[in-house]
């Protein structure tokens, strides 16, 4: 199973994007050895290639439509990229083994991306600590997402200490737990929070209402103890004004107010065009700002794609998630349900049509849902047999 491991590998484009291509390439080529000599499940493609395929139809005609062909080209090309990348991706899991060879390949490749960081910026972060805040201002670190990919390790390895109680899992959240707060990255510690409560949420175990009750309070005796101590000052500046959005939106910092008029802007222009929007790469050219982003999954596929698009999109997750949540006592088909509720979460901030994490995450649901199917096949037939 050690070739699932090359999926950390494109996350190192995040900090080397010169050999982003290269990296992509090797991965084709390998899965497709693998996938000439075990052969491709059914079942997968008729579930995940469906998804595939559709949302590819949608990216070609909604570019053809769109005003500005050169730009719509341009950010279709962005999304079918990642497609091919889902594609072979899809047909190399078929296995809850090679599903926890994903995750596991996702911290490693956070972890690689924490050590480039600190490589660059070790001698800052070792002198200054308590109130270190990493950034590269030639551009050569991105924040955002060596934030957001912590975030993300945090809470698979808060999911792995939950199924296997080693403390092991415990020390090794730490360091990602470190860059949360030293990205100060508002989303990042979201998708901490948001992943700890819908586990407990969805949990089949005894008093797990009791359990997420006592996480809710430790975080928040956590978080004024951090804020008491002065701990990491720009991230609990930046939260609290996030957390300001209860006295109304004029409260908060000026990134959640643009955000917020961003998503009426997008709304009223949707209803202009609800049913195939206005295709990919137009935001910026409808708005005539090169630097707007939407900063909204929904407004972002229902302005590119319509609600067609949208509905596709989040129908899809909706199904599998709820099926594995109802019917499935696999912990590791959980996680990737948990993981990808979190993802609908968060796409009050993220943009996760484009986003290879959330590509990831969804191939992984996708897989989950057809293996459990296969599973709950082989033991009706199991039964069947017993009978006869």
């Amino acid at each position: 199973m050690l070739y699932v491991y090359i999926i950390a590998l494109p996350y190192l484009a995040i900090v080397y994007p010169n050999i982003a291509d290269a990296i992509f390439i090797g991965f084709i080529l390998i899965t497709t050895i693998i996938v000439i000599r075990g052969g491709i499940d059914r079942r997968v493609l008729y579930r995940t290639g469906i998804f595939i395929i559709v949302l590819l139809a949608i990216t070609i005609i909604t570019s053809m439509m769109a005003e500005n062909k050169e730009t719509a080209y341009s950010g279709s090309w962005t999304l079918i990229q990642l497609l091919i990348f889902d594609f072979f991706l899809m047909i190399t899991i078929d296995s809850d083994k090679v599903i926890i060879g994903c995750l596991k390949s996702f911290v490693i490749g956070t972890y690689t991306m924490m050590l480039f960081v600190f490589t660059q910026t070790g001698v800052q972060l070792l002198s200054v600590l308590p109130t270190w805040r990493f950034g590269g201002g030639d551009g050569s670190i991105n924040v955002n997402s060596i934030g957001a990919a912590a975030g993300w390790s945090v809470l698979i390895l808060f999911l792995f200490y939950k199924q296997e109680r080693k403390k092991f899992f415990l020390y090794l959240m730490l360091p990602p737990m470190l860059f949360v707060f030293g990205s100060a990255s508002r989303a990042s510690l979201l998708i901490v929070l948001f992943g700890i409560c819908i586990y407990y949420l969805t949990s089949k175990q005894k008093a797990s209402y009791v359990k997420l009750a006592l996480a809710i309070f430790l975080l928040v005796l956590g978080y004024n103890i951090v804020e008491s101590l002065n701990l990491f000052p720009d991230f609990i500046s930046r939260f609290n004004q996030l957390l300001a959005i209860k006295n109304g939106i004029d409260s908060t910092d000026g990134s959640t107010r643009v955000r917020y008029q961003i998503v009426l802007y997008g709304i009223e222009k949707i209803k202009e065009r609800p049913w195939l929007g206005y295709g990919l790469g137009q935001f910026h050219y409808i708005f005539q700002d090169e630097a707007l982003a939407p900063h909204n999954t929904f407004i972002q596929i229902a302005y590119a794609f319509g609600l067609v698009g949208a509905v596709w999109w989040y129908g899809n997750i909706a199904v599998s998630a709820f099926r594995i949540f109802s019917y499935s006592n696999s912990h590791v088909f959980r996680w990737i349900a948990v993981i990808n509720t979190v993802l609908v979460c968060m796409g009050i901030s993220a943009q996760s049509l484009t986003d290879k994490t959330a590509h990831l995450f969804l191939i992984l649901l996708f897989n989950s849902d057809v293996l459990l199917r296969r599973q709950s096949d082989s033991e009706a037939n199991n039964i069947d047999e017993l009978k006869s």
